[in-house]
């Protein structure tokens, strides 16, 4: 799965999952694979902040 492709499931998600009064989700999102940086640069770049809680 690419980097790209995983940033946009994972905004498909996080719009469908919604804080209700009383239960606020934590959306975390999957890291990288060991060191793979570059997974972690365009996830951050494509998710918006308000998106993501880790």
């Amino acid at each position: 799965m690419t980097p790209e492709y995983y940033a946009d499931l994972y905004k498909r998600y996080a719009t469908y999952a919604r804080n209700y009064p009383g239960a606020p989700l934590k959306k975390i999102a999957s890291g990288a694979n060991a060191g793979d940086y570059r997974w972690t640069e365009v996830l951050m770049k494509n998710v918006p902040r308000n998106q993501m809680w880790g």
